[in-house]
C-alpha cells in the first residue's frame, strides 16, 4: 500500500513542480517582474553556472506569500500550463530573504485542473537550491504550508482519545506515539541504511506488539495472548507475501524506488543499494500490524472475561467461543483492511474499471499485483490471527 503512514505517512501533499524561470512571452507578466525589480527586489530567474552544481546543496525553507500576480498561462503545440508570480519572504535556517518566484499551478501534464492560486498571507514551503557559498541560487515554491492545521488535526484526535478513553485512552495515546516513534526512528533509519528490511521491520514489529498491548491490557495472560497471536498473524503474512511474490518475480521496483536512490545518493561518495522487493514485504508486515493487533487483543479481552464469569470453563469450551467470536470479526475486519488498502489506491482501483479489452494487461502489472498482494496478504495474516489468538488464550486460560 503506497502510503503512509503510506500515516501515518508521516503526511505529504501533492507537490507541486513550481521552478522560478525567466519571465516569458507573457506581457501582463513581464510588467509584474519588471514592477518588483523596480523594487530591488531579487527576481529569481533560476540560473546558475553548471560546473558549480556538485557543490551545491539543497534546503526546504518556510516562507510567507506577500504579494501575488494574477494566473496566467503558456501554451506550447500540446498543453496549455498555468502559472502565478508570488512575491515570498523567506526566513528559515539563517535566511532572510524575498524572492519573487514563477509558481506552477498545473498538477501532471494532460490534466487541466489546476491547484488553487496563491494568496497574500499563504504559507509556503519554498525548496532553495544552495550555493558553495551560502547563497540562495534558485528557489521553487514546493507546496503549501499546512503544518499549523496537522498539528491541530493531531491535538484534536489526541483529546478525542483521552476525553471518551480515560485512562485506556491514555494509554492508547501513549501506544500510538511509541508506535510512530519506533517507525520514524528505528525502522526507517536503518532501513536507508540499507539494512536487510525484513530482518529490521520483523524485529521492531514484534517488540512493538510487545510494548504496546502490555501497556494497553498489563502484564497479564490475557497480553501474552494477545502478543503471540499477534506475532503469529503478522510471519503468516509475511511468509504468505514472500512465497507469492517470488512466485510473480515481483521486483518491488517502483517510481518511488528510483527517486529514493536518487535522493539518498546526494551528500554520499556511492549509491546504497537497497532491497526493494525486502522492502515491499517490510511494507506488508507493517499494514497488517495494527489491524492484526486489533484481533488478537479482542479475541484475547473477550474469552478473559468470560474466563472471569466461568472460572471452570474449559478449554474446549474456550476454543469454541473464540472461534465463533473470531468468525463473527472475520467478515468486518477482513473488510477493513481490504477497503482499506482500495481507499489509498482509489485511481489504480478506478484504472481497473475503464481498461476495457485491456484488463488482463492492467492486472498483470507489478504496480497492481503489489497491491493485490499487499491487501491479500495483510488479510491472510489477519484471518490466521484467529486461531493463533484463540489457541493460545484457551491453553492459557482454560481448565484443562
Amino acid at each position: 500500500m503506497k502510503k503512509f503512514f503510506l500515516l501515518l505517512v508521516m503526511i505529504f501533499g501533492i507537490c507541486n513542480v513550481s521552478y522560478a524561470t525567466e519571465s516569458g512571452d507573457d506581457a501582463s507578466n513581464i510588467d509584474y517582474a519588471e514592477s518588483y525589480a523596480e523594487e530591488s527586489l531579487d527576481y529569481d530567474l533560476g540560473l546558475y553556472d553548471d560546473s558549480t552544481t556538485s557543490d551545491m546543496k539543497y534546503l526546504y525553507l518556510k516562507g510567507t506569500v506577500e504579494e501575488v500576480g494574477e494566473v496566467f498561462e503558456e501554451k506550447n503545440d500540446y498543453y496549455t500550463f498555468s502559472y502565478q508570480d508570488v512575491k515570498v519572504h523567506i526566513k528559515d535556517q539563517g535566511y532572510n530573504t524575498t524572492k519573487i518566484i514563477r509558481h506552477s499551478l498545473s498538477f501532471y501534464t494532460g490534466i487541466e485542473e489546476m491547484s488553487k492560486p496563491l494568496k497574500k498571507g499563504d504559507k509556503v514551503i519554498v525548496h532553495a537550491t544552495i550555493s558553495s557559498d551560502g547563497k540562495i541560487q534558485d528557489t521553487a515554491i514546493s507546496e503549501r504550508d499546512n503544518t499549523n492545521y496537522l498539528v491541530l488535526i493531531l491535538v484534536i484526535y489526541s483529546l478525542a482519545i483521552v476525553i471518551i478513553g480515560g485512562k485506556k485512552g491514555v494509554k492508547a495515546l501513549v501506544s500510538l506515539v511509541i508506535t510512530i516513534l519506533a517507525i520514524f526512528y528505528i525502522i526507517l533509519p536503518k532501513l536507508i541504511e540499507g539494512v536487510n528490511p525484513l530482518g529490521i521491520t520483523t524485529i521492531v514489529s514484534i517488540g512493538i506488539t510487545i510494548i504496546v498491548l502490555f501497556i494497553i491490557a498489563g502484564f497479564n495472560k490475557k497480553a501474552v495472548a494477545a502478543i503471540l497471536g499477534t506475532t503469529g498473524g503478522i510471519l503468516i503474512a509475511g511468509i504468505f507475501a514472500i512465497i507469492f511474490g517470488n512466485l510473480m518475480d515481483l521486483s518491488g521496483i517502483s517510481e518511488e524506488a528510483g527517486t529514493l536512490s536518487q535522493q539518498v545518493l546526494y551528500g554520499t561518495e556511492e549509491m546504497v543499494k537497497y532491497d526493494f522487493k525486502g522492502l515491499m514485504y517490510a511494507g506488508i508486515i507493517i499494514g497488517a500490524l495494527g489491524a492484526c493487533m486489533d484481533v488478537s487483543m479482542s479475541i484475547a479481552s473477550a474469552l478473559h472475561e468470560l474466563k472471569e464469569e466461568n472460572n471452570e470453563i474449559s478449554v474446549r469450551r474456550m476454543l469454541s467461543a473464540g472461534m465463533n467470536i473470531g468468525k463473527d470479526m472475520m467478515g468486518t475486519m477482513t473488510n477493513t483492511l481490504i477497503l482499506a488498502y482500495m481507499g489509498c489506491s482509489m485511481v489504480l482501483v478506478m484504472l481497473l474499471t475503464v481498461t476495457g479489452e485491456n484488463l488482463r494487461h492492467v492486472i498483470n502489472s507489478e504496480m497492481i499485483l503489489e497491491e493485490v498482494l499487499s491487501a491479500i496478504a495483510g488479510s491472510f495474516g489477519l484471518v490466521t490471527t484467529i486461531p493463533f489468538t484463540t489457541l493460545v488464550t484457551s491453553l492459557l486460560m482454560g481448565k484443562r
